[in-house]
């Protein structure tokens, strides 16, 4: 008897030392109650489907960012296109986003691929913070998104410098 209650102990320390928190990167929730609706919208204002990816983020102090997820794919079937679904996203390892600790988190999205960064990209937008979210994994459920919204991609504003002065030389080439 003594055995079991130290082996039960043990894995309930050992789950409290590696609770590390999570949440669940669907940006569309459509059952249940804590629905999300969070679609992503093209420059072109098309949803984000093949060629674009997104990533979680946490921020810190400073608007500091430390990546929550690895970088993830926009859907691209046709009642999914705009959307990730990317199911258990875990924070990184750190006391300050063990299971229950409340974050603030910034949904980034780009066009690229999976090994493109947000920094590089051309086309690329954030959602606004959702904050106080509760990070949840071993006793407690994490939890969806609720509180995202959509946004837009932009293009870089030095891609529309290029675009204006493409559209300039034209011009004045037009009027000799």
């Amino acid at each position: 008897m003594k055995k079991v209650i130290a082996t039960l102990a043990a894995c309930v320390v050992s789950v409290a030392a590696f609770g590390q928190g999570a949440v669940i990167f669907n940006t569309h929730v459509t059952s249940g109650t804590d629905l999300v609706d969070a679609r992503v919208l093209t420059a072109g204002g098309t949803p984000a489907g093949a060629g674009y990816v997104g990533q979680l983020f946490i921020v810190g102090a400073g608007d500091s960012l430390t990546p929550m997820t690895p970088v993830a794919a926009f859907k691209t079937s046709a009642t999914g296109i705009g959307y990730i679904n990317a199911g258990a996203a875990s924070a990184p390892v750190s006391p300050a986003f063990d299971d229950g600790k409340i974050v603030t988190i910034r949904f980034r999205a780009w066009k690229g691929d999976l090994a493109s960064s947000y920094d590089a990209a051309i086309e690329k937008g954030q959602s606004a913070d959702l904050a106080n979210v509760k990070l949840g994994v071993s006793l407690n459920q994490p939890p969806n998104l609720v509180g995202l919204q959509g946004f837009t991609l932009v293009p870089e504003p030095t891609t529309l410098a290029l675009g204006a002065i493409g559209f300039g030389a034209l011009m004045i080439r037009r009027r000799k």
